[in-house]
């Protein structure tokens, strides 16, 4: 599955990049009042807002008044815990071998019946069998037969009820059933019925528009466990069975499924059966089918295999190059693997409304149509590129995660982990020129460092037992860390050896379900490697390290974490919050390199035994950022980096040089360094009639580029008259900077760094850069001086670049990012032409498709009026092409009228307007306005039992959306408003560890700005030109 964190924060950036994100001001109180009174913040008088929303068509995912009652059928909802199905997991001696599926669906009624004959093998005797369902009810009282050998006899049973709290349905027979023999099996027949209702999960129908006319389509989403809803099953990923499926349709329409179709079947009432040829053996999950009216666009594989991309009809041309790249990287991938595609075809379908960025089920993968959709007059190079990575990425999960699948979602990492890692090689083979491995560096290692550094987050590995539970490490955790380690075990062990290894996973545990360890195992046996050993330290604990370097290349570790003040052995960790890391470095001086293992268990610090200071010079740690942890040099060696780039950057890669900026960022960012203001209170407490105030002068002087605001209170309560001891105390203040900052660093170090930046070049570099001083930026909204400085900064190449869009990809891609921070650092020129260029497409003119995000958003923020914001707003009813649906949706947050902004929040509720895919991403849009901070804040907390009715509590989008709008927030006020509303609704869902993550960033936050705010103001009033 692709996550749709991607569509706005974490893993493929588009709109949620921090060069994107909206500069916040104003407090609190008064954007309340403002939102009030409706006046005061909002445009002048002729900005007013529409009365109504404009009209439009209504594509969207329409309900009926009422669902049919939930509780009508044989088996009632009982309380009746008296069994094993009171506990979350299903048995293991109950087995499904094979399901027969038939789905009739009726996309005028939105409902659908059904009948599934599910064969079973019993390991033990048992009496009672249960199997899951949600919201789908069984229609009939379910028969049971047992078959041995050709021989076939009805059993007996009792009664049947649904186990709600455990999503069971429950089956008790009349006699003990008896275990099953090798040619025996019992055959479990359900006939139930659903309905095609306005959520995005399980069997659900949506429409769209062609030519003027509301068509209709339905379609499955079922990971992680919402396969339960289509149709009663064993809804576990261990419980792997073969799937014949047949589907009953109008025949003005075409059904699809995992496999090719076997039969279509002519009946009366204008109605077809559509039948599928027996599956392999797979997990609910990837059961997928629909029912539609597409065309398609086809390529043959190398192997012969049909693929073939499905799109509404006008929209076919946007396929070819999905239809292009999915050749390229398919055909890849089964040599990589060396291991051929395992089903007869693979078809791709463009979902109007789906709720996740993509889902890899077997042989038919569902897409939101901004992920596979490519429409080159139309469509951005980001966009490009986006699309070429969830193809990749679905792609990958025909091998890790089908063929091969984790045998409980403990293990998630082992799908998500490998996709996310193996995308990125795929294009690389598809797309040579973008430098997708360098890629990954700023789109997943970089972004989950942060989220990997609260003491909120979990390992990777992680023990799961709720439906909510599951859903909530589909996140950045199982993503995009796991993609990182295995990046840098990849580097570890050498690309060859990675590669058999994976090849021998894949053999090994082909068809079947497997463990992490099993994977670790097939990596050993081709390297010889102590790759458990090693890799348990990054997948069984949180965090990572921060490794200190001494300039005598002696190297200590530390867990990062960004708040100083956390108690880093908490929650309890088997192996202490020390990791086994294997170490790249060179030395410019002596052009040496070389590696070694530091491993956990070394009681001393670790030694570079082939590096000599005096002779190879300059010492980097981490060649291009391969390893997942940070690293920390002594200020000298800080001084002597910060020289080196200003004097020729190049010395060192573009990955080099994001990870200087990523990592002096990230060690500054660490806020109260409370330890740091006990020791010099423990100065007051030992010194004898006073202190040397010339020696901590110069132990100030010594540390004068870290924390020498720290030292402030010894120095000034000192006394220039007693000399004793004051040796001893200066010593210890040096001692204990050392051993307690080696993850601390001063902002004006890291600020010192950018300098250079007037020469850099580099797309990569500038995408971080972008990331890195958001959060500074985000702190500071009232400072004008840091929108200066970097206003200097980036002049350089935003008037190289210009306005023109024109160039490689990764030369588009770094316009776009260049011109986006100029418009955020407010300066005039591009501020002035993205206005002109806004101003020209109101009179009809195109704006260039690289161009189109800014002057969209800056037009509208600079300019818009009711007028411009209703224009924008009938072009996104009109456009068909959804990524311009998605800038424009941003530009409509951009204005700066509240009662626009207002109007837009309620236009949410209106679902033939807003389709269900779009309302988080519209609240998260608005909340990057400066206006729109607190309106997002207060719409979705006073409408939150709206969105939990609408999407559930276990949807993972909606669980993280209180993060993604409050993780600027820095007041008190704000942070008494988030825990009296997590106090009010006190069921998270899916958000109960994002709820933890959220409250942790604003505590940080906070103490963030008390303790640096006037270091850094006093570094920009020094340094602005």
């Amino acid at each position: 599955m692709q996550n749709m964190e991607c569509d706005g924060e974490r893993k493929k950036r588009y709109c949620m990049r921090g060069k994107h994100v909206a500069i916040i001001c104003g407090v609190v109180a008064v954007a309340a009042l403002a939102l009030g009174l409706g006046l005061g913040l909002s445009r002048p008088e002729t900005c007013k807002a529409p009365e109504e929303i404009p009209s439009t068509p209504k594509p969207t995912t329409t309900s009926p008044p009422e669902p049919p009652p939930v509780e009508r059928g044989p088996c009632q909802p009982s309380n009746n815990s008296n069994g094993e199905w009171k506990n979350f997991r299903l048995p293991d001696y109950i087995t499904p071998r094979h399901y027969d599926l038939h789905l009739e669906p009726n996309l005028d009624t939105d409902i659908y019946t059904g009948r599934v004959i599910i064969s079973l093998q019993l390991k033990t005797d048992t009496k009672y069998l249960w199997l899951h369902i949600r919201e789908t009810f069984v229609s009939a009282p379910p028969k049971l037969q047992k078959k041995s050998g050709d021989s076939v006899h009805d059993v007996a049973l009792v009664q049947c009820f649904e186990y709600k709290p455990q999503e069971y349905v429950v089956i008790e027979a009349k006699e003990m059933l008896s275990h099953t023999a090798k040619n025996e099996e019992y055959l479990l027949t359900l006939d139930f019925q659903g309905w095609l209702n306005g959520s995005l999960v399980g069997f659900y129908k949506t429409t769209y528009m062609e030519k003027g006319n509301l068509k209709k389509i339905a379609a499955t989403d079922h990971e992680p466990t919402d396969a339960r809803k289509s149709f009663p099953c064993f809804d576990e990923p261990n419980k792997k069975a073969t799937y014949k499926i047949s589907i009953t349709h109008d025949s003005s329409y075409k059904a699809l499924s995992n496999m090719p179709e076997e039969s279509t079947t002519p009946l009366q009432n204008g109605l077809t059966k559509t039948t599928f040829q027996e599956s392999v053996p797979m997990s609910t999950y990837l059961v997928c089918f629909a029912v539609h009216q597409f065309d398609y666009v086809e390529k043959i594989s190398a192997q012969g295999v049909p693929l073939r991309i499905y799109v509404q009809p006008e929209q076919r041309h946007t396929a070819e190059y999905a239809a292009n790249v999915t050749k390229e990287i398919f055909d890849y991938f089964e040599n990589y693997f060396n291991m051929n595609y395992s089903l007869p075809k693979l078809d791709k379908i463009a979902i109007p409304d789906f709720g996740t960025g993509a889902m890899e089920n077997w042989g038919l993968i569902t897409y939101r149509e901004t992920n596979l959709l490519y429409d080159q007059n139309e469509s951005s190079s980001y966009n490009k590129q986006r699309v070429a990575s969830v193809i990749s990425h679905e792609l990958v999960h025909q091998w890790f995660g089908n063929i091969v699948t984790m045998n409980w979602w403990d293990d998630l990492w082992l799908n998500e982990g490998f996709a996310s890692f193996f995308e990125y090689i795929g294009v690389n083979k598809a797309e040579p020129d973008w430098q997708m491995r360098d890629i990954m560096l700023i789109d997943d290692v970089l972004p989950v460092m942060v989220d990997d550094a609260l003491l909120s987050s979990h390992p990777i590995i992680v023990d799961v037992s709720s439906p909510a539970e599951i859903t909530s490490v589909f996140d950045g955790i199982s993503y995009s860390k796991g993609a990182s380690i295995l990046r840098m075990l990849e580097d570890w062990m050498g690309p060859d050896k990675f590669q058999e290894g994976c090849q021998k996973y894949l053999q090994t545990y082909h068809f079947q379900n497997a463990k992490t360890t099993d994977f670790w195992r097939s990596l050993a046996e081709v390297s010889g490697k102590p790759i458990e050993e090693v890799m348990d330290t990054w997948t069984k604990q949180m965090g990572y390290p921060v490794l200190h370097v001494a300039q005598s290349s002696r190297l200590s570790q530390k867990r990062f974490l960004l708040d100083p003040q956390a108690d880093p052995t908490k929650p309890p960790s088997a192996l202490n919050y020390t990791w086994t890391i294997p170490i790249q470095w060179y030395a410019l001086g002596g052009q040496k390199n070389g590696t070694g293992l530091y491993n956990r268990t070394l009681t001393t610090e670790f030694v570079l035994e082939d590096y000599d200071h005096a002779a190879d010079g300059l010492l980097k740690i981490n060649r291009d950022h391969l390893g997942f942890y940070r690293v920390n040099y002594e200020i000298q060696q800080w001084i002597n980096i910060t020289q080196q780039l200003q004097t020729d950057h190049l010395v060192f890669s573009a990955a080099d040089r994001v990870g200087y900026i990523d990592d002096v960022f990230s060690l500054g960012r660490r806020n109260v360094p409370q330890h740091t203001k006990k020791w010099t209170n423990n100065f007051e407490h030992k010194k004898q009639g006073g202190c040397c105030l010339t020696l901590l002068n110069n132990c100030a002087l010594l540390l004068k580029a870290t924390h020498k605001h720290y030292l402030r209170h010894t120095l000034k309560s000192t006394d220039n008259n007693a000399e004793l001891h004051c040796e001893y105390l200066t010593k210890c203040c040096i001692i204990s900077y050392i051993s307690n900052r080696a993850d601390l660093l001063d902002y004006g170090i890291a600020f010192n760094l950018t300098k250079y930046l007037t020469a850099e070049m580099d797309y990569l570099v500038w995408d971080r850069v972008a990331t890195s001083i958001s959060y500074v930026r985000d702190m500071l909204k009232d400072d004008k001086t840091i929108y200066a400085y970097f206003r200097q900064q980036v002049r350089n190449i935003s008037s190289q670049d210009g306005w023109e869009d024109t160039g490689t990809q990764l030369k588009r891609l770094r316009r776009e990012t260049v011109l986006g921070i100029a418009c955020q650092m407010g300066d005039e020129g591009a501020l002035d032409q993205a206005t002109v260029l806004f101003n020209k497409w109101l009179e009809g003119q195109s704006i260039p498709v690289n161009l189109r995000l800014l002057v969209y958003r800056y037009g509208m923020k600079n300019s818009g009026n009711e007028t411009s914001w209703n224009y924008m707003f009938q072009k996104y009813i009109e456009t068909p092409l959804a990524q311009e649906k998605d800038k424009l949706l941003y530009g409509l947050a951009s204005v700066e009228n509240i009662s626009l902004l207002e109007k837009f929040l309620k236009a949410i509720r209106n679902e033939s307007v807003v389709r269900s895919q779009d309302v988080f991403t519209i609240i998260r849009y608005i909340s990057y306005n400066k206006y729109g901070k607190t309106m997002a804040w207060d719409w979705t907390t006073l409408n939150w039992e709206y969105l939990v009715n609408r999407f559930t509590i276990n949807d993972r989008n909606l669980g993280r959306l209180i993060t993604r709008i409050s993780n600027t927030f820095n007041t008190e006020l704000q942070l008494w408003q988030m825990q009296h509303f997590f106090e009010k609704y006190p069921n998270a869902g899916a958000g109960a560890t994002p709820r933890k993550q959220a409250l942790e960033t604003v505590r940080n936050n906070i103490e963030w700005i008390k303790e640096n705010r006037d270091e850094i103001y006093t570094w920009l009033n020094n340094n602005v030109l």
